[in-house]
């Protein structure tokens, strides 16, 4: 009789020792499910990407960065000031790395801005008709003769104010190698830089140049 009771008493401690750490064990599952539920709450609700096209106009190559999206887009964007903050802040990050200043070109503005409506139909070095985009230096209207010349692309869904929209496509263009490098190469001595902005997405164009 006292073995027996003996082997029930071992089972019923084994038993609680079992159903201890199922509940243990349930218990912080619920904890950490908890805390992921918590930390969700944290995140950024929604996403959107701005694509940023290849420095290079034989490339495929397409960067994406993905950014929030916390506002509406606005109806009409200040062109002048998001020209001049890509400007500022091309000029202070060639000075940064020694090269000299860029000067504001027209022609290579409005060259720049036809671009800007181009990338709208097509987000490529290659333009709509089919030509590289260096094609619309030789049209009438945008001659310019150089013997160098580049373009960076950004586009993005308009989610903050101008400056700091414009500030936001042109750490894009930083964070990626092939664009930061032609914005401090050192030979270009002028630049055109077109805006475009459709109601959601703005596109911006830099067309750098030296010219004959």
């Amino acid at each position: 009789m006292k073995r027996l009771l003996s082997t029930l008493f071992k089972w019923m401690v084994a038993i609680g020792i079992i159903f201890f750490l199922f509940q243990t064990s349930y218990v912080q599952n619920q904890l950490q499910v908890a805390k992921d539920w918590l930390q969700g709450l944290s995140e950024p609700a929604t996403a959107e990407s701005v694509a940023v096209a290849p420095e290079k106009s034989d490339s495929a190559e397409r960067d994406t960065i993905l950014i929030t999206n916390p506002q509406a887009p606005p109806e009409t964007v200040d062109i002048p000031l998001i020209r001049q903050t890509i400007l500022e802040r091309t000029n202070q990050l060639r000075a940064e790395y020694g090269a000299g200043p860029l000067t504001e070109n027209q022609v290579l503005q409005d060259a720049a801005d036809v671009r800007a409506l181009e990338s709208a139909e097509s987000f490529s070095h290659t333009r709509p008709n089919g030509l590289e985009f260096q094609s619309i230096l030789e049209e009438d209207g945008f001659t310019y003769s150089y013997f160098l010349a580049g373009e960076n692309l950004a586009m993005g869904t308009h989610h903050m104010d101008d400056e700091e929209m414009a500030g936001f496509l042109f750490d894009g263009w930083v964070e990626s190698p092939g664009h930061f490098e032609n914005m401090i190469e050192p030979r270009y001595e002028e630049i055109g830089i077109g805006v475009h902005y459709d109601g959601e997405f703005l596109y911006l164009v830099q067309i750098f140049g030296t010219p004959y």
